[in-house]
């Protein structure tokens, strides 16, 4: 199928000559015409005085038309390259939670040559025992191995000494200034009360038990929550975007290579969001290809009251509390409000109930 512009006098005079000539036309749109494009020749054979403009292909010949030259240039480079990115390491995936332990193989990868678009060896044992070695305190068990073009080190950490520190003599004290309100524990002597007030450093439960005058030392566990307090301020302007989802959607096919994305298509939307429909990735090679719908979204401006502003700048305040499930908000307070031509600013006054736990080691 051809879209064509007829430019010409008495449109309607030639869409008979069409007709007459057995020609099919399936849409018109004031002097624009959908028609097959083997009809093409014979209407060019019958335009006389008119002038044919192809406005647009449909099929595999618009498909063509659209590719990204970007996307063709980037295919042939990946054709070229191919076989050398199979051989190049293109992820190290760590396999642990140890945030400590993840940052040593980092480096000891490294220092080994295992690293990002370096070349993938054939034997990694002798690599593991080194890293081993040199790290006997905290690595028990390591492995290293080769997926496709993706490195997996699973590690089994030592946690003897871990179980060695918990068990040391220890206190439980304040980290911060804070009124006690809870004590959790199930080991140690609590030596103060609820509802006092402790500062940073005061020892809440003692490991050193007292029993007929004779003194035993042990690690306390637990937890201690209290109220301590925040001020916090936070500013927020009057003029705010908001972004509106429309019903305008498209799909596109998108190619990821070497975590660069590349779109086989041209994007009519300037703003949008992309939902994966469907992906199909390589074992082998660092190609993706995806089918994505992209929506379309609107971008507006909007003035706040403000009324609007002062209760977006409070939520805003709160946020900035990090809080975990056993923690909270006890009350808020507005201590500052102050008013600008663009912005409104708060001043804020939190207390908080919340874990004060810290541990201090027995010599």
């Amino acid at each position: 199928m051809i879209k064509i512009k007829i430019i010409g006098p008495r449109f309607n005079r030639f869409l008979k000559r069409l007709n007459d000539n057995n020609i099919n036309v399936y849409k018109i749109n004031n002097n624009i015409i959908t028609v097959n494009e083997n009809d093409l020749d014979k209407i060019n054979n019958l335009k006389t005085i008119y002038d044919i403009e192809i406005i647009e292909y449909a099929g595999i010949k618009k498909i063509i038309k659209n590719i990204n030259s970007i996307f063709v240039l980037s295919l042939i480079i990946s054709i070229i390259f191919l076989y050398i990115n199979s051989k190049m390491i293109l992820n190290i995936n760590i396999i642990t939670d140890d945030y400590g332990i993840k940052k040593l193989l980092n480096r000891e990868l490294k220092a080994n040559n295992i690293k990002k678009y370096s070349f993938i060896k054939d034997n990694y044992d002798q690599i593991e025992k080194k890293i081993i070695n040199n790290n006997k305190k905290k690595i028990e068990w390591l492995e290293i191995e080769n997926t496709g073009t993706t490195i997996n080190v699973k590690v089994q950490t030592r946690i003897i000494n871990n179980l060695e520190k918990q068990k040391k003599p220890r206190n439980i004290i304040a980290k911060k200034n804070a009124i006690l309100k809870n004590v959790e524990i199930k080991s140690g002597d609590i030596i103060r009360e609820n509802n006092v007030y402790v500062k940073k450093g005061d020892v809440i439960v003692s490991g050193i038990i007292s029993f007929n005058n004779i003194n035993e030392l042990v690690a306390c566990e637990g937890n201690i929550y209290g109220e301590v307090w925040y001020k916090i301020k936070t500013s927020i302007p009057y003029l705010i975007k908001e972004e509106k989802t429309t019903n305008q959607k498209q799909k596109i096919i998108q190619l990821t290579f070497l975590n660069n994305k590349i779109n086989l298509f041209k994007r009519n939307y300037n703003n949008y969001k992309n939902k994966e429909l469907y992906s199909f990735k390589s074992s082998l090679f660092p190609l993706k290809l995806s089918l994505i719908e992209q929506t379309n979204v609107i971008t507006n401006e909007r003035i706040l009251t403000l009324e609007e502003a002062l209760e977006l700048a409070k939520k805003k305040s709160r946020d900035k509390i990090k809080l975990n499930e056993k923690e909270y908000i006890i009350s808020e307070k507005q201590l500052k409000e102050s008013i600008f031509n663009s912005k409104i600013e708060i001043e804020m006054f939190y207390s908080v109930y919340e874990d004060i736990t810290e541990y201090e080691y027995l010599e």
